[in-house]
């Protein structure tokens, strides 16, 4: 799960370094390829579930007898 989160936020990072940081992202409408825009706020909704995730796994202790 760790390396899933690495591997989106490199993907985020990247439309990150390409179009500025998705703070600026309403203003990228109509400037930029839509499918992009589609992918970054993907990649971005997806990176945000797997993060609750993680932390709730990381929360997990299993004992052994």
């Amino acid at each position: 799960m760790r390396k899933t989160v690495q591997n989106v936020r490199s993907k985020i990072r990247n439309f990150e370094e390409k179009y500025g940081f998705s703070e600026t992202m309403n203003l990228l409408y109509g400037k930029v390829d839509d499918m992009e825009m589609i992918e970054w706020e993907g990649e971005l909704e997806t990176l945000a579930r797997l993060e609750k995730k993680l932390f709730a796994l990381e929360g997990v202790h299993v004992e052994t007898e």
